[in-house]
Parts: structure tokens; sequence; C-alpha cells
């Protein structure tokens, strides 16, 4: 069974600094951290220099911005044709390079769909249905069109799919790890070393996506051609 991402969210796109009034400090409760330096890769929020946005007078954006599950993906589809997409849970405004999918269905784990949001299959499906996706350099996705991705659910019932939903969560908490540990590291040995793990969870994502997806052989070569690595 499939899920639109839509179905399992509720989005809106990230704002510019220009839209809210700021502060350096937070002067009441209505004043919501805003990382405007904030970078986002696939597992991986870089927040950079914070400030405050003042929200009171929005109170439309706030459930976007609220503590509690959710998933930002970055706006720009990456040279490598993939999507960015990070797991986050802390109370934050983001800006307009950042869109956050907030979960309004609790049948799946975020991090289950962060796996597969974040899947070789995924991108691919996203840049050959997308629009405007590969249209020029500076190459954007669209809420539309992110909201229609399908999603593969399972049933928590069952034994298999139970499994399988454990193990894409148990992939998906390695990699965060793994990538926050690279982007720790001081030593070429240990980056290389780290490099090498989150390429190895990308290909146990991956080959777990395809099994829930269904592929067969051929259509994972296709996927995984040439025009697609990174």
């Amino acid at each position: 069974m499939f899920r639109t991402l839509g179905e399992l969210t509720k989005s809106t796109q990230g704002l510019a600094a220009s839209f809210f009034q700021t502060s350096s400090v937070q002067r009441s409760g209505e004043w919501y951290p805003f990382a405007g330096a904030a970078r986002a890769y696939r597992y991986e929020f870089v927040a950079g220099e914070k400030s405050f946005a003042y929200l009171g007078d929005r109170p439309s954006l706030k459930k976007f911005c609220e503590a509690g599950p959710k998933i930002l993906i970055r706006r720009v589809v990456s040279r490598q044709d993939r999507l960015d997409a990070v797991y986050f849970d802390k109370k934050m405004v983001f800006k307009k390079d950042l869109n956050p999918f907030v979960f309004v269905d609790d049948s799946l784990d975020p991090k289950f769909v962060l796996g597969i949001l974040n899947s070789r299959l995924i991108s691919y499906l996203y840049v050959n249905t997308s629009s405007i996706a590969t249209k020029d350099d500076f190459r954007q996705t669209t809420l539309a069109e992110l909201r229609r991705l399908p999603i593969r659910t399972v049933n928590l019932s069952d034994a298999d799919g139970k499994a399988r939903h454990e193990r894409m969560i148990a992939l998906v908490e390695q990699m965060m790890l793994a990538r926050k540990q690279l982007g720790g590291t001081q030593t070429d040995r240990d980056k290389d070393y780290y490099h090498k793990k989150c390429a190895a969870l990308d290909r146990q994502i991956d080959a777990l996506v395809y099994e829930l997806y269904g592929l067969t052989a051929e259509e994972i070569s296709i996927v995984e051609g040439p025009a697609n690595a990174g």
C-alpha cells in the first residue's frame, strides 16, 4: 500500500528573514529560534548562527515551528540529482531554503519515511517526473510535487512489515550518527572511515527501499545507472 507524503504530513515553505521581526535575544515565548544560516544535507542539519523570529502575529506558522518530529527537505535539488532530507524535532523557524513536513499520521515512524525520502529511488522518481527539477542550473523542488511522492507503507501488525519498519529506523539512526561523527572528524583517516561507513549504510537503505517498492533487478539497474550516481 502507498500513501503520498502529503497524506502523511502537513507542510509549508520556509521563509526569508525579512518576513519576520528578528532579534539577537529571545524576548518572550513568542520569539522562536531562527537559524538563518542553517544548511541541510541528507541526514544532517547544521544550524550555524541563530537569532530569534517573532511569531506572535503569525499563528498559522507556529505548528510548523514547534518542537516535534518533522522532516526538512532542502528546496534545491543537489548537483547529484538527489533530494536532501533531514529529521528534526526541535523548536525552530526555518529559512526559505528548507521546507518543513510535520507528521499528522503516526502509523509510520518519521525516520522510516526519512530513509525512503533520502533513497536513490525517490530522487530518481522525483527528478524524472518533476516539471522543473532539471530545467536549469538552479534546480528546485516544489511543495506540490514533493507532496505527491509515493511512500510505501507497511503493516506493523504483520511480522515482516514490522521487521522492515524497524530495520529502516535502525539504519537511519546509524546513518544520522555516522554523519554527525563524520562532521566532527579531525584526521583524513577518520574522514575516510566515516565516508565509507555512510556509503555502506546508504547502500543498505537503498536495498531495503528497492525491496519495499518491489523493484526488479532490471529496474534497479536503471535507477542506479551512471547518470544517477552520487
